[in-house]
């Protein structure tokens, strides 16, 4: 299993988050990517990790909504729109709000996985 040097090393930009918050991230993350992974299993780990670390800082800066990308807006209207991808309106859809989770699908259909199985 990944460690948080790992996570670190590959995503540099959470360098400042505590090991702690890392670990908790991490340790869920593994009960969720199986060992039917095979040798893509600690990539599906990290990635879906990095998902976690993404959303929560999100929602700790007192946002309650998953993050979603602005397809347009406009200032002084004060209008934003926010884009769909195709995995919006599915089960995945809370994957495909950042771009560690889309990675995270990406692998997930290379190793064949259909559904995400929670132990």
């Amino acid at each position: 299993m990944p460690t948080t040097t790992d996570f670190k090393n590959r995503f540099t930009e959470f360098s400042a988050i505590p090991d702690a918050r890392i670990q908790l991230f991490l340790d869920d993350s593994a009960l969720i990517v199986s060992n039917n992974w095979g040798s893509l299993r600690d990539l599906g780990i990290l990635y879906l990790t990095a998902h976690y670390v993404a959303v929560a800082n999100i929602t700790d800066t007192g946002s309650t909504s998953s993050p979603k990308n602005i397809a347009s807006k406009s200032v002084e209207g004060v209008s934003v729109t926010y884009g769909t991808t195709e995995a919006t309106e599915s089960k995945y859809s809370y994957y495909d709000s950042t771009s560690y989770g889309k990675r995270y699908l990406s692998l997930m259909r290379q190793v064949g996985i259909g559904g995400v199985s929670l132990v």
